[in-house]
Order: C-alpha cells, then sequence, then structure tokens
C-alpha cells in the first residue's frame, strides 16, 4: 500500500503569519491555497494515486481535501 500525505494549502491566517488555529469553520483557503490544492490533486491524479481520502474536520482541511476527491472521510475522533 501507498499512502500519500498532504497538507492543506495556504489558510488565511497562514498568509497572516499566524500558524496554528483549531477553529473548525473559520480560517478558510486563501485564492493560493485553492491554487495548492488543485495542484496537489492534479499531481495525485497524475501519480494514479487513488482510493479513500480522510481528512481532519478543519475547513482549511476539508477544502483542501474536497479538491482531491468530493468523497473525503472526516476523522471526527
Amino acid at each position: 500500500m501507498i499512502l500519500y500525505l498532504v497538507r492543506h494549502g495556504e489558510a488565511q491566517l497562514n498568509a497572516l503569519g499566524i500558524l496554528h488555529s483549531r477553529n473548525y469553520d473559520d480560517n478558510p483557503l486563501t485564492d493560493r491555497g485553492k491554487l495548492e490544492a488543485a495542484a496537489a490533486a492534479l499531481f495525485l491524479h497524475r501519480m494514479g494515486a487513488g482510493g479513500p481520502v480522510f481528512t481532519s474536520p478543519l475547513l482549511r482541511a476539508r477544502q483542501t481535501a474536497n479538491c482531491i476527491n468530493r468523497n473525503y472521510r472526516v476523522d471526527d475522533s
């Protein structure tokens, strides 16, 4: 089995130099972050990566996962 780990794209607080936020529904991806997520999705597609996508419940992570596979699963633990 091959496991790919992808970090979320740039989020609004990242752009301000703040590296951490635990609020689930704030801190969305910036336009740059959306482009980064799309690039990651394209790269994984070209690599032939398939299978389930798991993500944390944080908005920025869910937005990134959605670019990769709209049927992503959220880890609620």
